[in-house]
């Protein structure tokens, strides 16, 4: 399978009032062309950042080291070395993303459809009007939006979560990319519009024969779906076929394991089984963190309690002394 993107030895450095810190750690894996990967982490172990470091999107007075190489069919490019103009020809038109949360990730103020009209006419600013319209309309009835007609003319607030993120998918597949990325594509949103976004850009990846990276948080739906798929941990990133962390492996296993059992009752019991250990673990880990500062807690129980008392003896004795001077 030919390359698509290749990754090495990544770094991502961030600036912050107790130094550097490192979101991004070493990373290195590798996309092909039509491949579909898989990237499943903790809260805070990085898959945001390395996503907007193949974006180009990092905030200011990053710092990168390694490299990251996307075969484009004009020349091989280093994403690492590029120079903002030529990330704008990349965006969009080679890689595009999904992101996280398209309440903040859309324009409040402009409508859908010109918002993905905005996408197409930055990399064919030479298309006229009417072609430019029936492009966005294609893409939003692509990606299964209702009444598309309708609902490019309505503001991101007038939409509903699962119809922002599909004007999302829309502007996102507006520009043919190569690459989509999909960052957390399924947040906020209930299970069944979540099955239906994954099965929308599971369609566009068989349809569109495109590469896709899925970033997900703590579950496996998305790497259930991927050809390979790997896990993300304090900046660091192992893909499950060469990993030595023991982690993502038995995750995935699990996972495909969970998805090929036939008997319902028994998934359904092992969800339960899974959930019940999970509260359980929290609550040890609240048992101990309250052992450890004990009397600092209860202190400040003690404290509030006497602070209550105080206010609700005040407030009884200034309306019996307002009652007495009626």
């Amino acid at each position: 399978m030919k390359e698509l993107l290749e990754i090495r030895g990544l770094t991502v450095e961030l600036p912050t009032a107790q130094g550097w810190v490192r979101p991004v750690n070493d990373v290195s894996l590798r996309i092909g062309d039509g491949e579909c990967v898989g990237l499943v982490g903790e809260s805070g172990s990085g898959k945001t950042m390395l996503s907007l470091a193949f974006m180009g999107l990092l905030p200011v007075g990053a710092r990168v080291k390694g490299h990251a190489r996307l075969e484009s069919p004009r020349a091989r490019r280093d994403l690492t070395q590029l120079t903002e103009r030529e990330w704008r020809e990349v965006r969009g038109q080679e890689i595009a993303m999904i992101f996280q949360e398209p309440m903040t990730s859309l324009n409040p103020v402009m409508r859908a459809g010109a918002q993905i009209a905005e996408a197409i006419l930055a990399h064919e600013p030479k298309l006229k009007a009417d072609q430019v319209r029936n492009r966005m309309l294609t893409a939003l009835r692509q990606s299964a939006m209702s009444e598309p007609e309708r609902r490019a003319q309505q503001y991101p607030h007038q939409l509903s979560g699962g119809l922002r993120q599909r004007a999302m998918i829309a502007m996102a597949l507006a520009a043919g990319p190569r690459l989509l990325i999909a960052d957390e594509p399924t947040t906020a949103l209930d299970v069944t519009v979540q099955k239906e976004i994954l099965e929308l850009l599971q369609k566009f990846h068989h349809a569109r024969s495109w590469s896709r990276g899925a970033g997900r948080g703590s579950r496996c739906r998305d790497v259930r779906r991927s050809n390979r798929g790997g896990r993300a941990r304090e900046g660091r990133a192992w893909l499950a076929e060469t990993s030595v962390h023991p982690r993502p492996a038995g995750g995935i296993a699990s996972a495909r394991a969970w998805e090929a059992d036939p008997d319902p009752g028994k998934r359904a019991a092992t969800d339960g089984a899974a959930a019940w250990l999970r509260f359980r673990a929290e609550m040890r880990i609240s048992a101990e963190r309250m052992q450890r500062g004990g009397a600092r807690v209860a202190g400040g129980f003690s404290r509030a309690r006497g602070a209550l008392c105080a206010c609700l003896k005040e407030t009884t004795r200034k309306k019996a002394k307002q009652k007495a001077e009626m």
